[in-house]
């Protein structure tokens, strides 16, 4: 039996504008009648997720991929460790090397940053950028894009993110030590790096402990690879059909994509109409 759900935000459960359908709210709340624990885990960080999902709708919230937990009942939070400056430093300066933007988030605000020998290539992302969210219909939320990498120092930082060409962002991942840190695809042209050991399924595995549950008594929903270790921690284990290959592959489930409210509708055939 079923008591938790764990819920990755964009390309999950939320529409591909970012939005949390009025059927989506309903059956989340629908779940927690029922005596089912919902769990919004996100790469977000809190106060972007508490923008979208209403407080009825959840018990906890795993943010910025596990470094966050916020036990919503008592208005509590527990923390995962931060990048460390050594570390920020050392991923930053690849910067200079690669055609990519880092994009971080300081005090509650979202920064894209590049270097500024990359500034042609930066205008040229941008542009495709705007292209794509125009073809697909999709609201595109800008934020301005600083070439003052030196920002990020004494700043407290859970993950960095990269997001460039596919190509580049794979010779990228090759060539730094990897093996220091928790690295992610999230979509072929975005990648994450934290702390290393931080991730979502090290989050969900506290909640679990905390609630004393076992894995076959959790349920994971996700698209992107930063899902894979949610999954390992829980029984049942749904990639949407709009899910990376790497996600499917470990699925036991495969619900509709996230433009039909595919996570929506899977929650209320299994769990709610039993």
């Amino acid at each position: 039996m079923i008591k938790l759900v764990a819920l990755d935000l964009d390309g999950t459960l939320l529409s591909s504008f970012g939005v949390l359908s009025e059927e989506a709210a309903d059956t989340l709340r629908k779940l927690r009648k029922k005596g089912i624990t919902v769990t919004i885990s996100s790469g977000r960080p809190l106060y972007s997720v508490a923008g979208i999902i209403p407080e009825d709708c959840y018990d906890y919230a795993s943010c910025l991929n596990g470094q966050e937990i916020y036990i919503k009942k008592e208005d509590r939070h527990l923390y995962q460790p931060l990048l460390s400056e050594e570390e920020k430093t050392y991923l930053a300066a690849y910067l200079k090397k690669y055609r990519m933007l880092m994009h971080c988030s300081i005090n509650d605000q979202g920064y894209y940053l590049a270097d500024e020998s990359h500034a042609s290539f930066v205008h040229l992302y941008q542009d495709l950028n705007d292209l794509r969210h125009k073809l697909a219909h999709q609201p595109n939320y800008d934020q301005e894009v600083s070439y003052d990498c030196d920002m990020i120092k004494d700043q407290k930082i859970a993950k960095l993110c990269f997001c460039g060409f596919p190509w580049t962002l794979r010779k990228f991942i090759a060539k730094i030590d990897a093996s220091r840190f928790s690295c992610f695809f999230v979509n072929n042209s975005w990648l994450e790096i934290g702390h290393l050991g931080v991730s979502k399924g090290s989050a969900i595995r506290k909640i679990m402990a905390m609630d004393h549950l076992e894995p076959e008594e959790c349920a994971a929903f996700g698209d992107g690879e930063n899902d894979l270790s949610m999954f390992a921690e829980c029984g049942t284990r749904v990639a949407m059909a709009n899910a990376m290959r790497s996600l499917k592959k470990q699925a036991t489930s495969i619900a509709r994509p996230n433009i039909e409210d595919g996570c929506a509708k899977w929650l209320q055939k299994h769990l709610l109409k039993k």
